[in-house]
């Protein structure tokens, strides 16, 4: 199963500021993967972005070429079990976080 990368670690990495020494190169030898969640994210950021076009193009390309794992039907039963064990621990996580980790 490909990594599943997440969104601070593709915007810090793009950005030129990989965050806690993390960057993209430590899964440049294998195929790596988003959640549709990331991928919403990431667009989100880019859309908004004051970037020149021709970046935000090369952004939304590069996005592209991941993989994506879907938010199903079964992945959102899984999601919210996720969500209760999380806060049976007292460790509850942002909605976005939780179905990030559930995919």
């Amino acid at each position: 199963m490909p990594p599943v990368l997440d969104t601070n670690l593709l915007i810090d990495t793009l950005s030129g500021h990989p965050s806690n020494g993390m960057s993209l190169e430590r899964y440049a030898s294998e195929p790596a993967a988003i959640t549709v969640i990331n991928k919403y994210e990431f667009v989100r950021g880019i859309l908004t972005s004051n970037l020149v076009e021709s970046r935000k193009k090369g952004l939304l390309d590069f996005i592209d070429s991941l993989m994506v794992y879907e938010l199903t039907s079964n992945t959102a039963m899984h999601c919210a079990e996720v969500y209760s064990k999380l806060k049976g621990h007292g460790s509850p996580l942002g909605e976005l976080d939780t179905l990030i980790l559930g995919i």
